[in-house]
């Protein structure tokens, strides 16, 4: 019996990250996204809190919503996503009103015009340097405009 195999090629992508501009580091998303796309990559992943940074004074500040990583604003990443077909998985902080997170930001081209979708995991205690949440609950699926939120 022989069983048919696909090769899928995944990618790690480091860069520098702009502390708390968010647009610039999603021009660096893109900018990533094509390099790997045009190398035949499919699973891009790239380093948790990219989008925001990953500095504390970023984390202390204004973070960016559910809400802000939705419409136009993805567009750059989204053109390359859909060009390439590669998957885009990038960390961001988030502030979700009662509670700041870190989360995960997926760019896919086979959903309809390669909405992202945020996932997000709470941490169980808070820390000086990182988003935290309150703690482990069941999960539950919030629209957050053209993306979808899921916690647990």
């Amino acid at each position: 019996m022989s069983i048919a195999t696909t090769a899928l090629r995944v990618a790690a992508g480091q860069a520098a990250a702009a502390p708390g501009d968010v647009d610039a580091n999603l021009r660096t998303t893109a900018r990533l996204a094509a390099l790997a796309g045009d190398q035949g990559v499919r699973v891009l992943v790239l380093p948790e809190a990219f989008l925001t940074g990953y500095d504390a004074a970023v984390f202390a500040g204004a973070l960016p919503g559910p809400a802000d990583l939705t419409g136009p604003r993805l567009d750059p990443v989204r053109e390359q996503v859909r060009r390439t077909g590669v998957t885009v998985v990038v960390g961001t902080a988030l502030d979700r009103g009662a509670r700041r997170t870190l989360s995960t930001l997926v760019v896919r081209p086979d959903e309809a015009e390669a909405t992202g979708s945020a996932s997000t995991c709470p941490t169980t205690s808070s820390t000086s340097t990182g988003p935290s949440g309150s703690g482990s609950r069941p999960a539950t699926t919030v629209p957050a405009s053209s993306s979808t939120a899921s916690s647990w």
